[in-house]
């Protein structure tokens, strides 16, 4: 089972976050906000209260979509690595791919299954390059 602290980084290493509770929740996004932030075809979550969540090192840079979403990523890299509603509780969305540990996430759910696209899931047997 794993425990908190969780912690994660970009892939420079220079942005780095600690969450000091296990997520509230953790899911596959199929949206296109996320499709187009994370470059893939869905990208998954993990959900933690705001006031869980620490970054370390070199803050992350921010966008806010006109959706009132506010991506976070590191300046140096360009690594994906949050959001975070304006409308919603206080709450951060952590990029699972950003985990120190990747066996750590497990989603529970999806969101915006309507808007998968067809290639997001990987054939059995394709061939590795």
């Amino acid at each position: 089972m794993t425990h908190a602290p969780l912690t994660g980084r970009c892939l420079c290493g220079r942005t780095n976050w600690r969450a000091d509770t296990l997520p509230l929740r953790s899911d596959h996004c199929h949206c296109d906000s996320c499709r187009r932030f994370s470059g893939s075809g869905f990208a998954s979550f993990a959900c933690f209260p705001g006031r869980a969540l620490h970054w370390t090192g070199d803050p992350p840079a921010r966008y806010t979509s006109p959706k009132g979403a506010t991506r976070c990523f590191c300046a140096t890299c360009g690594s994906s690595l949050s959001w975070a509603s304006a409308d919603g509780p206080d709450e951060i969305h952590i990029h699972a791919g950003s985990y120190d540990d990747p066996e750590a996430f497990r989603a529970e759910s999806q969101s915006f299954p309507a808007e998968r696209v067809s290639w997001s899931t990987i054939p059995e047997g394709l061939p590795e390059s």
